[in-house]
Parts: C-alpha cells; sequence; structure tokens
C-alpha cells in the first residue's frame, strides 16, 4: 500500500505506555546497578577475550555513544541529496552553510 502524500501513515502516532510499561522500566532500571557489575566483571575476568571485548564495548557505547559512522556516496564520493520541500529548495548556498556551522555539521564539502 503506497502512502498518500501530505498523509502521515500513522495518524494515531505512537501507542501511549501503560503502567505496565512503566513498571517494567522501573524493575529494569533497578537491576542496571547489578547488570554493570556483570559486565565489568565478564570485562576484565571473562573466559575469553570475545566476551571481555562485548563487555567493555558495550560498557563504552553507554558512556559515550557509538563511534560516529562516516556517510559517503558511491566509490567514497559525495552523497546526492534531492530536496523535495520546496521552501529547503529555496535556500542559497551562503544559508545552507551558515545552517550547518550553527548546527556544528562540517561543510568543508560546500565550501568553495
Amino acid at each position: 500500500m503506497k502512502f498518500q502524500r501530505g498523509k502521515s501513515g500513522n495518524p494515531s502516532g505512537r501507542p501511549k505506555k501503560t503502567e505496565e510499561d512503566y513498571n517494567l522500566e522501573a524493575a529494569a532500571r533497578g537491576k542496571a546497578p547489578a547488570a554493570m557489575e556483570t559486565l565489568l566483571t565478564i570485562m576484565e575476568h571473562g573466559e575469553n577475550e570475545r566476551n571481555r571485548m562485548s563487555a567493555a564495548q558495550y560498557i563504552l557505547e553507554r558512556g559515550f555513544g557509538k563511534a560516529a559512522q562516516p556517510v559517503t556516496g558511491k566509490d567514497d564520493g559525495a552523497v546526492q541529496v534531492e530536496v523535495t520541500n520546496k521552501d529547503q529548495a529555496e535556500v542559497t548556498h551562503e544559508e545552507l552553510i551558515a545552517e550547518l556551522k550553527r548546527r556544528g555539521l562540517p561543510t568543508l564539502l560546500l565550501e568553495e
């Protein structure tokens, strides 16, 4: 089934959490210190290097987030983007660079 333009595919949005959902989250959070201890134990004394590495990676990702993944196009070239929103298509080159800088995003490929 094809979505109609301008109409949400999920007009009701995400279902609201139930009391059971909140209780499950709270119970899981209550186990977080023990889970962290388990990960630390595996990281430091695990049976094999693979388990120790997985535990260390999980701990680091929870603390610092996953490593950034660079995005490149075909043959490691630039990614081509098609703007379909008319308002965005009317943005000048200079405005685009200014907005990217404001958001702390790279502009190297756009600057002349």
